[in-house]
């Protein structure tokens, strides 16, 4: 799975989790390594589940949170942010 790209769990003898190791490279962004892979494996799978204090509950595949992640760079490409920043 992709997440295995960037994480790592160290077992103990009998199968414990005794640490997790978090692997990424200097230009890791997580929408693009992380959502948009997944959106492009798995674009209808859940992604992520919201229920409010109303009770109104959200869902969002992978393809989502890509198409909404495209949006939030380009807003905030739009007001002068720019990569690094």
């Amino acid at each position: 799975m992709v997440y295995e790209d960037f994480y790592k769990e160290i077992r103990d003898s009998s199968g414990k989790i005794t640490n997790i190791e978090f692997t990424y490279g200097e230009n890791f962004n997580f929408a693009v390594d992380v959502i948009d892979r997944y959106a492009d494996l798995l674009p209808d799978k859940l992604a992520l589940l919201h229920k409010a204090a109303d009770g109104q509950t959200t869902r969002l595949s992978f393809k989502d949170m890509s198409v909404l992640s495209d949006k939030a760079a380009n807003a905030l490409k739009s007001l002068g942010v720019g990569r690094g920043d």
